[in-house]
């Protein structure tokens, strides 16, 4: 009987999710839509326009800075290692 009680229960979410769902998705389909024309009638998309294209260098310039870094550190790093395994390796040399 639990386990009828629990079947019909977890039926019933599942209803009411894709039910949820769909009513959610269609909302915010109105209300993108309604975001959309307000933009448009108030003349915003050349400023929505600007912002989007800013943000879109502004992201490609701190990749590549950040991609000029890495080459950077990796650079120094590696010179760093080689020294100090070269320093080791003369120190052994002049150990033997």
């Amino acid at each position: 009987m639990k386990i009828r009680r629990d079947a019909l229960l977890g039926v019933g979410v599942a209803i009411g999710y894709v039910l949820g769902a769909r009513a959610g998705r269609q909302r915010y389909e109105q209300l993108a839509l309604w975001a959309r024309k307000t933009s448009d009638d108030l003349g915003l998309r050349p400023a929505v326009n600007r912002v989007v294209d800013t943000a879109r260098e502004t992201a490609v310039d701190l990749r590549d800075s950040a991609e000029n870094r890495a080459h950077v550190a990796l650079d120094s790093g590696s010179r760093a290692v080689s020294e100090t395994v070269r320093s080791a390796a003369d120190a052994l040399k002049a150990g033997d």
